[in-house]
């Protein structure tokens, strides 16, 4: 997929598309999580996610039409590390778009300057995942219980 990709805080507006691309069949599948997500539960966590300032909630924007979301969750013991997650809508995916966002993700990782690795955590089964990841710069870091965690060290 060619043309502009940029990234923009995800807001309260947005709660509705996020939800739709989250329990969407195939990303629940490849997810962490499989559970389907009600309407007033997925409000209620994109609101708390929206005040955590150890949380980036973005917008992923393809020619300035919203296509995903990836977010940063700082944590660990000294906040070095922040943990990953993304999500494209079905018309995005297998288009080189994942990766691209991922790479975006370094700006605003580098906003907390004590942030020195961003991870990822990754069912082994969502091969295309772990490619974009590792096309985006991440290392395989370990495979347990099912998932891969990958490491880019900034």
């Amino acid at each position: 997929m060619t043309g502009d990709l940029a990234l923009r805080p995800a807001t309260a507006e947005d709660a509705e598309r996020l939800l739709t691309w989250r329990n969407e069949p195939a990303t629940r599948a490849a997810s962490l999580s499989t559970d389907e997500i009600d309407l007033p539960t997925h409000r209620a966590w994109l609101a708390a996610r929206l005040r955590d300032p150890d949380c980036r909630l973005l917008i992923v924007e393809h020619d300035d039409e919203p296509v995903g979301q990836v977010r940063l969750d700082r944590g660990g013991a000294d906040g070095a590390t922040a943990e990953v997650s993304i999500g494209l809508a079905a018309a995005a995916r297998g288009r080189g778009v994942g990766t691209r966002a991922l790479r975006l993700l370094e700006e605003p990782a580098r906003a907390w300057p004590e942030v020195r690795a961003l991870t990822a955590r990754v069912r082994t089964g969502n091969a295309a995942s772990v490619r974009a990841f590792l096309a985006a710069g991440y290392h395989e870091r370990d495979r347990a219980d099912d998932v891969v965690t990958l490491v880019r060290e900034l």
